[in-house]
């Protein structure tokens, strides 16, 4: 079993043929090509080249297996969001709030220490 190439033999000018049994040889080592061969005989020639690598998705960055995806509702709003955790919690907006007070209140404690005001005057 060969299949033709579109290469001529450069010393006869005949057809090259690709023999099978030596691409899915090379295939199996991670290569592409084969063995080239002339049908007067007076070539025969192995080509390899590295074979591109394969697309693998990317990770979620958890895990090795592959999580679902859930669809729970917030403690706060009981409003219906979807999420790849096991354990449910609070909505994206719940979250931005929830953090912007934990902000405000750090922001206050911490200011009221120092003695510094918002524009930098003591």
């Amino acid at each position: 079993m060969s299949a033709v190439t579109d290469i001529a033999c450069e010393k006869c000018g005949g057809s090259l043929y690709l023999d099978r049994e030596s691409a899915m040889e090379v295939a199996s080592r991670g290569f592409r090509g084969g063995r080239v061969f002339c049908v007067a005989g007076c070539t025969s020639v192995w080509l390899m080249r590295p074979s591109p690598p394969m697309a693998v998705p990317p990770p979620d960055g958890r895990a090795k297996y592959e999580r679902r995806v859930c669809t729970v509702s917030c403690r706060v709003c009981e409003r219906h969001y979807q999420t790849r955790g096991t354990k449910p919690g609070r909505c994206k907006a719940c979250r931005t709030e929830a953090r912007r007070t934990r902000d405000r209140r750090r922001s206050a404690r911490d200011g009221a220490h120092v003695g510094a005001g918002v524009d930098g005057s003591a």
